[in-house]
């Protein structure tokens, strides 16, 4: 026995039913009216925005074959960008790579089929509203590096460079002489005590090499000295000295032998010698005529001596033979492996295996006077360093700077490592352009390998290479 419900109960329900019917067809009227008075907004702010609508409701995807003339690194779902007026509209990807008698065996459910590879073809699927291609369309391949050289390259930008030199020369000029302040003493003590150390360490360490910088000395006496030196002053400097010196020495030499007296000279000479009591009558003789004779003279033709002195200097800086000796000598010494190694070891030993010198640094620098004036730098600089932070990455609590996104696109995420720009080309065509064949790729070629990708566009933002 089936229970029925009563008469007004289905009357109830039928009435419920009735009034949701009208209240959707309401709602459903609404949102129609709402759009189209929004389409008609839309056509009148913008008819490029209305015509993408209409081709996106009306159009549907399609796929072209590209090629290029060698081979490129491609993936599947790489983007498609089309430039319009100040940005970029994604209007496609790259849904398979490699020929099209290739991908005809294979199907887009088959594990097999490579997602990235070096390829001549591709094909690109174009989304509903993308621009339509006339024959002499092209597309361009371009890229951006995985290389630490991008990465500084993208955070500074000129008006990042700009911007962050700004803050620091800011810093510098309110801050730095109140933070030199603090530290002057601290540095005084470490360098006056720092070099004490050193000093006496190097005396040390040269003194428990003697032997062997006297037998480098020893070797170089006879490579350099010998062999070179010796027969260059001979043969190249005397020579000059002799040619350029000789008029002002005996003008010199005459003016003195005139002066000398050689009775006073004879008679003391000879007291000097004999038994009595006093003697050093010569020497007091020959210190009286040097004072009150020959350092006049010398005195007076001390002009002369001095520009003897330029002239020999600059005759032997522009003399060949004698500048090449002096430059083979410096590199024989310079690039002395033996003499190297040793000073190398004096060096190590010294400033960094040197436990006494890092104990006195540490002394210093964690001393009241070094932490109090740690502290003011702190104080004072922390608003620039958190100011220099926001610029380069962004403020955590709002969000990051569009420099840093795409680092972090790239170097973490392997977004945005390749992307097509098209170039739907001109509606009359070229007239050397043959009319395109249904089925022919079109042609693709290698673009700028350091470029950012139109995604990350944003306003006041270039979307080419960066600087």
């Amino acid at each position: 026995m089936t229970r029925g419900f009563p008469a007004n109960s289905r009357s109830k329900v039928n009435s419920i039913r009735s009034r949701k019917t009208i209240v959707g067809i309401l709602i459903w009227c609404s949102i129609v009216a709402l759009g189209a008075i929004g389409l008609r907004r839309a056509n009148y702010d913008s008819p490029a925005a209305m015509t993408q609508i209409t081709r996106f409701l009306t159009s549907s995807t399609r796929d072209v074959q590209i090629e290029f003339a060698q081979r490129q690194l491609l993936a599947v779902n790489d983007p498609v960008f089309v430039n319009e007026q100040d940005a970029a509209r994604p209007i496609g990807r790259i849904s398979r790579i490699g020929p099209r008698d290739e991908m005809q065996t294979i199907s887009d459910e088959d594990p097999t089929q490579f997602k990235i590879n070096f390829v001549n073809e591709a094909t690109v699927t174009l989304f509903a509203g993308a621009p339509d291609l006339n024959d002499d369309a092209t597309f361009t391949l371009q890229s951006t590096p995985k290389s630490t050289e991008w990465v500084v390259k993208t955070m500074l930008t000129k008006d990042k460079r700009r911007e962050l030199v700004t803050l620091i020369m800011d810093s510098y000029r309110w801050h730095m002489p109140e933070i030199a302040e603090a530290f002057e003493p601290v540095v005084k003590d470490s360098l006056a005590n720092a070099g004490s150390v050193i000093q006496e360490e190097l005396r040390a360490a040269f003194a428990a090499r003697e032997q062997e910088f006297l037998a480098l000395g020893k070797r170089f006496e006879v490579e350099l000295l010998q062999e070179k030196i010796m027969p260059l002053l001979q043969e190249e400097i005397w020579p000059i000295v002799e040619e350029k010196g000789s008029p002002l020495a005996r003008k010199v030499g005459t003016e003195i032998w005139q002066e000398l007296s050689l009775w006073r000279f004879g008679w003391r000479f000879l007291y000097d010698k004999s038994p009595l009591p006093e003697r050093n009558f010569a020497q007091q003789e020959f210190n009286r005529f040097v004072k009150q004779k020959a350092a006049p003279i010398l005195k007076a033709n001390l002009p002369e001596m001095l520009e003897l002195q330029k002239t020999l200097v600059q005759e032997f800086s522009q003399h060949p033979e004698i500048r090449k000796t002096v430059r083979e000598s410096f590199q024989t010494v310079v690039n002395d492996e033996e003499l190297r190694i040793l000073l190398t070891s004096i060096f190590k030993e010294v400033l960094i295996d040197n436990p006494r010198l890092r104990e006195t640094l540490e002394q210093q620098w964690t001393g009241a006077k070094a932490q109090a004036a740690i502290d003011l730098a702190s104080r004072r600089l922390d608003p620039t360093i958190t100011q220099i932070g926001e610029t380069m990455f962004g403020n955590p609590n709002t969000s990051i700077t569009p420099e840093f996104a795409r680092v972090m696109r790239r170097m973490v995420l392997n977004k945005d490592q390749r992307w097509l720009i098209l170039d739907p080309g001109s509606e009359a065509g070229n007239d050397s352009t043959p009319q395109r064949q249904k089925g022919d790729s079109y042609p693709a070629f290698r673009g700028d390998r350091d470029a950012l990708i139109p995604s990350s566009f944003v306003p006041g933002y270039s979307t080419e290479a960066v600087d």
